[in-house]
């Protein structure tokens, strides 16, 4: 009997084209002029434009290994095509890696990245106070509450 499996990979979860930054003048561009976040493991790059779309650059300083330097680039597209609607206008964002990005878990770099995208302002709300540090003294070990 024939038997039909569904594709494992669907064209819905794919980043289209039109939402991604392709051109080397483009990502120097939004670079050079654009406003500047950062985290330990990205830079966060944007200016104003006609439709929201995303680079994102892993150099090799960061990772030798192709594998490791593709799983940023996708976890970032994915994190961008999820969090599209949630953006604050149209921006181009180019997002750069830092070495450390290698290292850490994919949970803390999507916890990084919206860190950054409230940072800077580009989700709504302020609803990155709960990504800042706790002010005040922390409790003395042994002390009773």
């Amino acid at each position: 009997m024939f038997c039909m499996k569904t594709p494992l990979r669907t064209r819905t979860r794919i980043l289209p084209a039109q939402y991604r930054i392709r051109k080397r003048r483009e990502f120097l561009n939004i670079q050079g002029v654009g406003n500047k976040a950062s985290s330990g493991s990205f830079l966060l790059c944007w200016s104003a434009a006609e439709q929201s779309r995303i680079g994102v650059t892993v150099t090799t300083k960061v990772d030798k290994r192709a594998v490791r330097r593709n799983r940023l680039k996708r976890l970032v597209r994915e994190f961008f095509r999820l969090n599209r609607s949630r953006i604050n206008g149209n921006y181009d964002i180019v997002v750069i890696a830092r070495n450390s990005a290698v290292t850490t878990s994919n949970d803390k770099l999507r916890r990084e990245l919206a860190y950054l995208f409230y940072k800077a302002q580009l989700f709504p709300g302020k609803e990155h106070g709960a990504f800042q540090k706790q002010r005040g003294r922390a409790p003395e070990r042994g002390a009773k509450s």
